[in-house]
């Protein structure tokens, strides 16, 4: 195992709970009201607490810390309000094979859910003992393409006839 271990650590933006804030202020000369909306916002935005590992997820709440590991991730959902589409916030529901974790309020959220997503695959396709996919290599060696769009800006611009253009990118395809 390496004792050093790469993480993310991902938190609720306070975005997700403007309108916490605007009220709070807005309700500030009624002292209780506008005090307890503002506190309740800055509460919520620093009470949960994502890791995201090599190998696991570490979820962490004010009572609670879940560990699971990104094998056994089965679903990853966002949830998003109007708001929360407009403001690109919403929460992250990750599911897996004993429990679901929730993280309110993230920024970005379906960027982040597809990478999880993504990095629980490879990690199922590592347990099983395979390699997990990787984009396949281009057919053409490195500066074939620019000599090709060379090629056919010479054609293009008239330099060069087409049975000669046709001629040279037979060569390239080959």
């Amino acid at each position: 195992m390496d004792t050093e271990k790469r993480s993310i650590t991902l938190r609720p933006s306070r975005r997700a709970w403007l309108w916490y804030w605007v009220t709070g202020i807005l309700l500030l000369p009624l002292f209780g009201a506008g005090l307890y909306l503002i506190l309740k916002a800055w509460r919520e935005s620093r009470s949960v607490e994502l890791q995201l590992f090599d190998r696991e997820i570490r979820f962490r709440s004010d009572a609670r810390t879940v560990v699971t590991p990104l094998a056994s991730i089965e679903e990853v959902t966002v949830v998003q309000s109007r708001m929360g589409s407009w403001l690109n916030t919403g929460d992250l529901i990750v599911a897996g094979d004993r429990e679901s974790l929730r993280l309110p309020g993230l920024a970005g959220p379906h960027q982040i859910a597809g990478a999880i997503r993504h990095t629980a695959a490879a990690e199922r396709q590592r347990a099983k003992g395979q390699t997990p996919a990787r984009r396949p290599e281009p057919a053409w060696s490195p500066g074939t393409l620019p000599r090709l769009d060379d090629l056919t800006g010479l054609w293009q611009q008239g330099l060069i006839s087409e049975e000669d253009f046709l001629k040279e990118r037979k060569r390239f395809e080959d």
